[in-house]
């Protein structure tokens, strides 16, 4: 199965010129991903980019319409309630860190537990 590169998607979406981010952001976005040491970008890393250049982008935007449109992997499902079960945090507190409804949380926990 392939496996999407996300540091190559990143690194090309941020060197596209016509994308109006400004240059010293660019470069510090540019500079992190730069730095991670394999092709490979955690998910904790990724959603830690798009929420930068989300607020780079559009810091006005609505949260909630954007919220809807998000999706996740299973792995990363998997991940999100893995870290909840090692650090003992309720459902409130992972959709706080993650930025997910508390119901989402259950939900997947009935799905994939």
């Amino acid at each position: 199965m392939n496996c999407v590169n996300y540091k190559t998607l990143y690194l090309d979406f941020l060197k596209d010129d016509s994308i109006k981010i400004p240059t010293e952001q660019r470069n510090q976005l540019l500079n992190m991903i730069s730095r991670e040491p394999s092709e490979e970008i955690t998910y904790r890393k990724m959603i830690q980019l798009n929420g930068m250049i989300k607020k780079i982008i559009s810091p006005e935007s609505n949260n909630q319409r954007t919220q809807r449109l998000k999706s996740y992997s299973e792995d990363y499902i998997k991940h999100i309630l893995a870290y909840q079960k090692e650090n003992n945090l309720s459902n409130l507190s992972v959709a706080l860190e993650f930025n997910i409804s508390r119901n989402t949380i259950s939900k997947w926990k009935k799905r994939f537990l």
